[in-house]
């Protein structure tokens, strides 16, 4: 009998232990969830702006000239036709041209 009481008294200690541990494991886990991320950089309005209106243009850029790709041949034309999409969109510029603040889409 003192052998039963003394191997259940093990039990629920061990069951008590797993639990504090389950516990534990799940608070640091809850804990660390609720930190937010650090800002990225560049996240800025103007920069999100910006990146919009040159994700735009490329994807037009890149639908209008894929044909052009073909051969070796073309390749100074379409190096000629980007040199000049770097010229009109200046992605290093945030102030223009740049998507318009609350518009969205085309």
């Amino acid at each position: 009998m003192i052998l039963f009481s003394g191997l259940l008294s093990c039990l629920v200690a061990l069951a008590a232990g797993i639990a504090a541990g389950v516990y534990a494991v799940n608070r640091f886990v809850t804990d660390a969830g609720r930190k937010p991320f650090p800002p990225a950089p560049d996240a800025t309005l103007p920069h999100v702006l910006k990146a919009l209106h040159l994700q735009k243009a490329f994807t037009r850029f890149a639908i209008d000239h894929q044909l052009e790709s073909v051969d070796a041949a073309c390749a100074p034309i379409l190096h000629d036709r980007f040199k000049t999409f770097m010229e009109q969109n200046k992605p290093g510029d945030l102030d223009e041209p740049t998507q318009q603040a609350g518009v969205v889409g085309i």
